[in-house]
Parts: structure tokens; sequence; C-alpha cells
């Protein structure tokens, strides 16, 4: 298995447990590791076998700011 790391992803969201932790919105700094099998996408030219890592990225921080 394959891997893909993004770190450093940076967003803002609440997290804590007491509400007054809560409250504010902080920074949080997110590295992710994504085990894929890559080599359909390295034995291929089609960019369509090639694992998404922008989406990866895009979800990742919307769940940390909305959940």
């Amino acid at each position: 298995m394959d891997r893909i790391l993004l770190e450093g992803l940076e967003c803002m969201a609440r997290i804590g447990v007491l509400d007054e932790e809560r409250a504010a919105r902080q920074t949080l700094w997110i590295d992710l590791e994504l085990a894929a099998d890559l080599s359909p996408s390295a034995a291929s030219e089609d960019p369509n076998k090639a694992v998404d890592y922008a989406k990866a990225y895009d979800l990742v921080l919307k769940l940390a700011e909305e959940k």
C-alpha cells in the first residue's frame, strides 16, 4: 500500500471540552496520511486514475471547520 502525506493543513475550528473553549474558533494544523494503491496511476498516463488529494484536503478542512 502506498501513502500520500498532506502535512500542515491549517484551518479554524471550534475545539475543546468546555463551552468557553468552544466559544471561539482556534487554529488547527492537521497532518493527514492517505493509504492508497497508486500502481494503476503509475502504470497509466490517465490522470483519472490518480488519487485526487486536493479533494481529500478540501474534505478534511470542511469536516474540521464544520464539526
